[in-house]
């Protein structure tokens, strides 16, 4: 139960999800930047 709630104000707060471009796009370029791969 703690933790449930603990999630929630962090989704609340931050999120805990990126956007559906992002995700598509790839994780590595959106928050870093850099790929993680070269092909």
């Amino acid at each position: 139960v703690l933790s449930f709630i603990l999630l929630k104000i962090v989704d609340a707060i931050v999120g805990l999800r990126v956007s559906q471009d992002e995700e598509t796009e790839g994780l590595d370029i959106s928050l870093h930047d850099e790929r993680g791969y070269n092909y």
